[in-house]
């Protein structure tokens, strides 16, 4: 690992990458590509909205030389 940005992400199931979200609950569920158009990282942006305020976990899927690496995030909407 050299924690440096990704810069040669590649196409994952037609999108430079994927974000699946869950209410905090588990009652609400979103399924987020990446924008078009974004080239191989270091970003990718997502763009939703989501059903109300709470706490969301987000798992953002991305693919590298083949390999597909799952993230984690927690975000808090006010």
């Amino acid at each position: 690992m050299t924690n440096q940005p990704i810069s040669d992400l590649e196409p994952y199931l037609g999108s430079i990458g994927h974000v699946v979200i869950f209410s905090e609950d588990g009652e609400k569920y979103l399924h987020v590509h990446a924008l078009e158009n974004q080239g191989n990282g270091p970003q990718a942006s997502f763009e939703t909205t989501f059903p109300e305020s709470g706490v969301y976990k987000i798992w953002g899927q991305f693919q590298k030389e083949g390999n597909v690496f799952t993230i984690p995030f927690v975000v808090e909407v006010p």
